[in-house]
This record gives C-alpha cells, sequence and structure tokens, in this order.
C-alpha cells in the first residue's frame, strides 16, 4: 500500500496534505505510518464502522461495481482488463454534483474519442504555446472555483436532508454504554445476532461525535463512533428490587 501511494498518487499528482483512510491494516501499517511521516503527510483515520466518513469514495464504489457488472465476463477473470476502460468512461460522464467531467475538472480539456480523430478536431492548432498555456491555467481556475461552489451547495442541501433525522447524543465519562460490534460467522445469518452484545465504559470524549471506550473483552480501548453507542438503560425489576437491562435477556 505504500508504494501505490508513493507511485500512483504522490508521483503523479504531488504530495498531499493529508491522507483519509479506514481501518484496514494495509493503510496502518508501520510502513505505511513512516512514509506518511517523512513526506510531512498528515494522515488521519475514520472510526470503525463509519464509511460514511469516506461517503465520496464508497458512492464512486457502488458506481464501479455497477458498471463493472455489465461489462465483465460471467466468471469475472476479466474484471482488469475491463476496469480502465470503465473508469475512463466514468471520467468521461458529467458529474452529477459538478455538472463537469471529471477528466474536464483535472485537465482542463474534454478528452478525444475516436470520432474527434475522424473530424479533424484540432482546437490549439491556432495558438502558440505561451497562448495555450494561459487560457489552460485561466481556464482551470474557473472550473476550480465553479466545482467549489458546486460541491458546497451538494454538500449542504445532502447535509439539510441528514439533520432531518439525526438526534444529537451526548455521553459523559462512566457512562455504560452497549457498542455495536457486527460479527459474522460461517453457518449463521447475521440478522440472528446481536450487534450490541458488546458493553463498554466511556472513558473519554474526544470531540462531538468519538468517545474513547473500554470493554471487558477487548485488549485495550477503542474510539468508537457517537452512531454505533446506545446507552445502557436499566430498570428496577417489579419483586426483587434488581435492576433489569431492557437490551439483554
Amino acid at each position: 500500500m505504500a508504494k501505490v501511494i508513493m507511485d500512483h498518487i504522490i508521483l503523479v499528482w504531488g504530495h498531499p496534505f493529508e491522507i483519509l483512510t479506514d481501518q484496514g491494516l494495509e493503510f496502518n501499517s508501520e510502513l505505511s505510518d513512516e512514509l506518511c511521516r517523512l513526506l510531512g503527510v498528515n494522515k488521519i483515520r475514520s472510526t470503525a464502522y463509519r464509511p460514511e466518513t469516506q461517503g465520496t469514495i464508497e458512492r464512486w464504489h457502488g458506481t464501479l461495481h455497477s458498471m463493472m457488472a455489465k461489462v465483465v465476463q460471467e466468471n469475472q477473470s476479466d474484471w482488469p482488463e475491463c476496469l480502465k476502460h470503465v473508469t475512463f468512461c466514468y471520467n468521461s460522464t458529467c458529474h452529477s454534483s459538478t455538472s463537469l467531467e471529471p477528466h474536464f475538472v483535472m485537465t482542463g480539456q474534454r478528452p478525444r474519442c475516436n470520432v474527434d480523430l475522424l473530424l479533424g478536431d484540432k482546437p490549439h492548432d491556432s495558438c502558440t504555446v505561451p497562448e495555450y498555456t494561459r487560457q489552460l491555467v485561466e481556464r482551470l481556475h474557473r472550473i476550480h472555483e465553479l466545482v467549489r461552489v458546486c460541491l458546497n451547495r451538494s454538500a449542504a442541501y445532502t447535509s439539510s436532508w441528514y439533520n432531518r433525522i439525526a438526534k444529537p447524543v451526548t455521553f459523559m465519562k462512566g457512562d455504560e454504554v452497549h457498542v455495536y460490534s457486527p460479527c459474522t460467522y460461517k453457518g449463521r445469518t447475521p440478522k440472528w445476532n446481536l450487534p450490541y452484545k458488546d458493553t463498554g465504559t466511556i472513558l473519554q470524549r474526544l470531540n462531538k461525535v468519538t468517545y474513547r471506550v473500554k470493554c471487558k473483552g477487548w485488549k485495550a480501548p477503542r474510539v468508537v463512533h457517537v452512531d454505533k453507542l446506545k446507552r445502557v438503560k436499566r430498570f428496577p425489576a417489579p419483586e426483587s428490587g434488581e435492576t433489569l437491562d431492557p437490551n439483554h435477556d
């Protein structure tokens, strides 16, 4: 993974200011951490079971899989040959948020296809190299400003819909919580499993949405998103006076 980041990101597009990854072991290796440290790249990670943090790339993965399903063979052995063609088609199609092609946003010009070669499309033959460079820089500047406006508008629209159903929850240090920990077992249906079977204690509130939680069966405390926590509610038993946890039998 460190080699992929160097060869296909940094040496192609330059040094990023920061890299956002999930909790995959290939991203959390000592080699990847050392690479980011030496290059001065701020490496941040999303909390576990929170794919919404990488919502943009997750949405792209869904679109990619949908397109790949329509072109690969039945045995799916030819997917490496199809991948570049599918990616080219995606980069040549207008994005719903910006109404611009990703290829046009990144390069300042639309990709040429075979029909353009047949028609003899050579729009830059009439200008010199300095004139073309100036026009390209100005075009990219206008495109990037427009993209920022469109993406901010799309983000605000999406946020307004999310906030309609989202309910803020706050926990204090020492609160008992049930932690969302889905596990899959061979031969068992996940619909019958109890995803909130782990019970832990809040150790620290890191920010508005993440907490450091300690559970009895864990080797070390973990950082958990607030959406994956449920407060433990206990009620007195009707006769014995003991407390009951409504989340467990």
